[in-house]
């Protein structure tokens, strides 16, 4: 197996973040923060960092985040003001979305076929509707529309989601609660974005909440399992990934939020015939339905 590797931010940009996330480590060494999903306190050392920051493994939910979780002091969105990921957040020109579009998006290395194709198996109806979490400026779901799906989307980066709206009249909305009360999708995706997040809380039994009864919830995440990789694994976590999540987080979690796990896969080729108990490459894709707790708290009369 190739040694692992992920993608960084553009240097004159992460130089900020980098010495922003190093000062917080210094400034709140001492400080033992909660875990940004199930807000427990317990937590055991897995690495150290630059010294000062750390890496850390919730004891009861197996969450691994960074200590300090990093918050931008110079802007209230990172994702709009200092994080840069080339194509995925830098907006094209005219010329450029043209021959994108024109290519597939294969220019990029961003052409969606493939895994809609996998994701179109999964459902029965005839135009299937699809929300897709951190997406950008859309261009998986200008895809998937081509593809036959009716999409929306969610992105917390107004210059993106304005762009996908105004550029390729895509539904894009900057939260979950913005999109309308009885909305239910047939597919919800989402592609290395939970890695991101500074607080996880209760956004998978939101996701639940959105599925149909027969949805299903596809998440890709970088595999972070340093039990597996060991400190090859480690940069993956830090100021812009302040999360990271291993196969076991998503077995032992999900069930608590309304879902069942009906897969762990390595890669998209693998979807759904060739699930595993631990994925051993550089991704994980867990597949999960609603389970039936969620839908009976959706029937219950108190909601």
């Amino acid at each position: 197996m190739p040694p692992i590797s992920y993608p960084a931010t553009l240097p004159l940009k992460s130089l900020l973040v980098k010495s922003e996330f190093l000062l917080q480590s210094v400034l709140k060494y001492a400080q033992t923060p909660r875990c940004p999903h199930c807000g427990s306190a317990r937590q055991t050392r897995i690495a150290r960092k630059y010294g000062v920051a750390r890496i850390v493994r919730c004891v009861e939910c197996g969450l691994y985040f960074s200590r300090p979780v990093y918050r931008s002091w110079v802007t209230p969105n990172l994702y709009d003001g200092l994080y840069t990921a080339g194509f995925a957040t830098d907006l094209p020109g005219d010329a450029q979305l043209e021959q994108w579009i024109a290519t597939d998006f294969r220019d990029i290395g961003r052409d969606a076929s493939r895994v809609l194709e996998h994701i179109r198996s999964h459902v029965a109806r005839p135009a299937p509707t699809l929300l897709e979490i951190g997406c950008s400026w859309g261009y998986f779901l200008y895809q998937a529309r081509a593809a036959g799906f009716e999409v929306a989307g969610v992105e917390i980066g107004a210059r993106r989601r304005d762009f996908g709206s105004r550029r390729l009249g895509l539904h894009i909305v900057g939260d979950l609660g913005e999109l309308p009360a009885a909305a239910r999708y047939d597919v919800i995706y989402s592609s290395h974005v939970l890695e991101h997040l500074t607080d996880l809380g209760d956004l998978l039994t939101h996701l639940a909440g959105r599925l149909r009864d027969d949805g299903v919830l596809f998440i890709e995440v970088p595999n972070f399992d340093p039990r597996q990789f060991g400190a090859r694994c480690f940069p993956v976590v830090g100021a812009v990934h302040p999360l990271g999540f291993d196969s076991e987080f998503f077995r032992t979690n999900l069930p608590r939020h309304g879902l069942s796990l009906t897969g762990i896969f390595a890669t998209w080729d693998d979807v759904p015939d060739h699930p595993v108990e631990v994925s051993r490459t550089n991704v994980i894709i867990a597949r999960a339905e609603r389970s039936q707790r969620a839908d009976a708290q959706t029937r219950s009369p108190e909601r």
